[in-house]
């Protein structure tokens, strides 16, 4: 039998909109999808935003580190190209291009209501994308394609839901990293998230997913007018984030050059050299920048991605040890994807190697549904047996469907909590907000302003300078954070804290113990339970490196070559 009367009939990537046959499934649709998934995501804040308690009103906003960076950045992206470190406590030169909110910037909204405009558009274009790489890697199964990559859920999360259905604390206790993995470490901006998911996150998934679709239709089809797609994908998702486009180049290399378009690739990494051309400047330019990248390092560990990526990553492996090769062309694209991020995943020095997995659900759904569409020995075996193969399907969807409502009731539940009991609120004390309006209006830029670590990351968005708000940013966020502990606590730490570092303005909640040891020349007002000292004679360090700041590390490959290049433009 040829491949023409065994293959099903394949998509071109310019065909109209409409699949064949019952996979009439439109863009529209995928906008819908991402419409549902954004709102989805809000759970803690429409939650908190319903039911604030006694004390506190919504925050409009998840009470993370991230989501407030993201609002400093636009904040301050609206009147400087360039962007110092609002959340590093000395002084730093603007030199960080975040190219993305500075177009956020553009909306003429308050900072946190264009952050979310944003947020929802590009959840609508990463649906988009994703019914569109649907269509052209899986036409024929659309419906199990997204139905495999909704079930990746991590193992965590079932043993999680196991448990509560049986009342074992034990199996609830062993699955709570699960709501962590899902909601936060694996997030992507699409299916998966509610507490991180992210515009960058969103944008990053949508270039995937379109860039592995344009590269299928390319290697099967070999029009030009592709090559030109891929490499203005690889160029624009390089420069507005700057993680996926290793994989991209990565991934797409053995499939360019089993087909002889190396050339097409030599662009493809061309153009994503050249998106990224001004984070490299920007290393090679600012100390701190390279420092951020320094500390922006997230380990990975063997088990994370198939414990992340569960049932269907644990059946696709199995069925690829069985047989690796497949039929069609498109097919090895997403073998190499998924090979290409588990390599690079482990590469030393990669940075945030977790960002490399958006999308990665996808083509673990998608290339689950072609392996088992094209064995020619198992599919007859599955249609002989089709009862039990459905029922064993749904046996995994409803267990992965009721997985996701325990987290997303874990979400709603403390989303409204300002105690929460496991994840992140969305209410802030209603003092907060004329707080925050104080220091607007009274703090200078140059000013470093100490206040409550819960605090502190939001007082960066105003933009100001805040010590201890951000666990990257802050380059030293673990010893800032503990000074910060202990001088509320009442520890005298007015020389390691105003004199070290230069704090210009303290805020002192009425019930700490700092106040006994604050002078009180220094006190300049009181913004309902809050307490404002400023010390006007304090002054910012300039920044040290975090050479100076830790002489124990040992930098990584990474830091060690923008270093040499930070050398070479210096000549």
């Amino acid at each position: 039998m040829t491949r023409h009367e065994t293959a099903p009939r394949e998509i071109a990537l310019d065909e109209p909109l409409e699949a064949e046959g019952k996979s009439r499934l439109k863009l529209v649709y995928g906008a819908a999808l991402g419409m549902v998934l954004f709102f989805l995501h809000q759970a803690a804040i429409i939650s908190g935003a319903i039911a604030p308690p006694p004390g506190y009103e919504p925050a409009w906003a998840i009470r993370s580190l991230d989501l407030p960076q993201y609002l400093t950045w636009l904040a301050a992206g609206r009147t400087s190209f360039l962007i110092p470190n609002y959340h590093a406590p000395w002084v730093t030169e603007p030199a960080l291009i975040q190219p993305l909110f500075l177009v956020a910037g553009w909306i003429p909204l308050p900072p946190l209501a264009a952050y979310h405009v944003l947020s929802l558009a590009l959840y609508m274009v990463a649906g988009m994308a994703l019914v569109y790489a649907v269509r052209v890697f899986c036409p024929e199964h659309p419906g199990y394609a997204l139905l495999a990559s909704a079930c990746a859920v991590p193992l965590g999360l079932l043993v999680l839901a196991a448990g509560g259905l049986v009342h074992s604390l034990v199996l609830f206790a062993l699955g709570l990293s699960g709501l962590v993995d899902y909601a936060y470490n694996s997030a992507d901006g699409l299916f998966r998230g509610g507490l991180a998911a992210s515009p960058t996150q969103s944008l990053g998934t949508a270039f995937v997913l379109l860039f592995m679709a344009v590269l299928a239709g390319y290697i099967r089809d070999g029009r030009r007018g592709y090559a030109r797609i891929l490499m203005a994908l690889a160029f624009f998702s390089a420069f507005f984030h700057p993680f996926e486009i290793f994989v991209m180049i990565a991934a797409s290399a053995i499939p360019l050059w089993q087909c002889g378009r190396i050339k097409t690739w030599m662009g493809v990494t061309a153009a994503g050299l050249l998106g990224l051309a001004p984070y490299i400047f920007a290393s090679t330019r600012s100390e701190w920048v390279r420092d951020v990248g320094e500390r922006i390092q997230s380990p990975m560990y063997p088990f994370w991605i198939p414990e992340n990526f569960g049932i269907p990553f644990f059946l696709l492996a199995y069925l690829l040890l069985m047989r690796f090769r497949m039929p069609r062309p498109e097919d090895r694209v997403l073998q190499n994807w998924l090979l290409a991020t588990i390599v690079l995943a482990f590469v030393p020095g990669i940075a945030f190697a977790h960002h490399l997995f958006n999308g990665y659900a996808y083509c673990v759904g998608l290339l689950l549904v072609r392996r088992l569409a094209s064995d020619t020995q198992l599919l007859p075996l599955l249609k002989r047996n089709r009862r039990p193969a459905l029922a064993a399907m749904a046996g995994v969807a409803l267990m992965s469907g009721f997985s996701l409502f325990v987290l997303y009731r874990q979400i709603w539940k403390d989303g409204r909590r300002a105690d929460t009991e496991w994840l992140l609120s969305a209410v802030r004390p209603v003092s907060e907000r004329p707080l925050l309006e104080w220091l607007r209006t009274h703090a200078a830029p140059g000013d470093l302003v100490l206040s409550p670590t819960d605090l502190s990351p939001w007082v960066a968005t105003l933009p100001l300078t805040s010590f201890a708000s951000h666990d990257f940013f802050s380059i030293t966020y673990t010893e800032q954070a503990k000074l910060a502990v202990g001088f509320y606590l009442g520890d005298n730490m007015q020389r390691d804290l105003l004199d070290a570092y230069g704090v210009r303005i303290a805020v002192v909640p009425e019930s700490s113990r700092a106040l006994d040891h604050l002078p009180a020349y220094a006190f300049r007002e009181s913004v309902g339970p809050w307490r404002i000292y400023e010390f006007p004679q304090a002054r910012m360090k300039p920044y040290p490196g975090l050479a100076s700041l830790d002489p124990t590390l040992q930098p990584s490959p990474r830091t060690k070559t923008l270093e040499w290049l930070a050398r070479l433009r210096q000549r």
